[in-house]
């Protein structure tokens, strides 16, 4: 979203292609770091960003080893923390605002270059009439099991580090106190906790 919203800015006709029907609900990252921010920042969407997130200058890691991003070199010496919806929303409010359309809930199925453009094709996600974009170019950021690379032939050689990973966003009566980004690491697991919103008035549950 943020090319997409960069390129209409600068005067291009751009159209969005995004699979999913709406913004994904669930959040598959903790935290905002000072560089994204400041990529965000330099299109105008921080600030409404952090009007609703929790920021932390200190990650606790494993064995009472913490990491103090208080020092780093930036206008935001620190992580955000708010659920990765609010993130997602934003880049793509922008975008659209530059004029790109966002069409959702279609999925790209082909790929064909010649020499002057190049042609997709695509349809609603889960089956339908396909339908074809020509453009000049088509930028392909659609994720680690990217459908424009497997369409491209092109390798995502390497191993995961991790066999499985469980994140999920949910609602505690009773968090951990602070705002910060605290991990444990048993023998043969890891544990991680991220309050994702300002702290709640006392006697409340958000």
């Amino acid at each position: 979203m943020t090319v997409a919203g960069d390129l209409a800015r600068a005067g291009r006709t751009v159209t969005v292609l995004e699979r999913w029907p709406s913004i994904n609900p669930s959040s598959r990252a903790f935290a905002t770091m000072a560089r994204t921010l400041e990529v965000l920042d330099s299109r105008g969407l921080v600030d409404e960003l952090l009007a609703d997130a929790s920021t932390t200058g200190r990650v606790n890691l494993f064995s009472g080893v913490a990491v103090d991003r208080t020092h780093l070199p930036s206008r935001y010496p620190y992580g955000m923390i708010t659920p990765q919806t609010n993130v997602d929303q934003a880049p793509e409010r922008h975008a659209r605002k530059q004029g790109a359309a966002v069409l959702r809930g279609i999925e790209v199925t082909g790929l064909d270059q010649d020499t002057d453009a190049v042609t997709v094709t695509a349809r609603p996600k889960g089956g339908g009439e396909t339908s074809t974009w020509r453009a000049q170019y088509v930028v392909g950021a659609d994720g680690a099991h990217s459908t424009v690379r497997d369409l491209l032939g092109v390798d995502f050689p390497g191993t995961s580090v991790l066999s499985s990973v469980v994140l999920a966003d949910v609602r505690l009566a009773h968090g951990p106190a602070g705002t910060g980004l605290t991990s444990a690491a048993p023998a043969t697991a890891s544990a991680s906790s991220c309050p994702m919103a300002r702290p709640a008035p006392p006697g409340t549950c958000p």
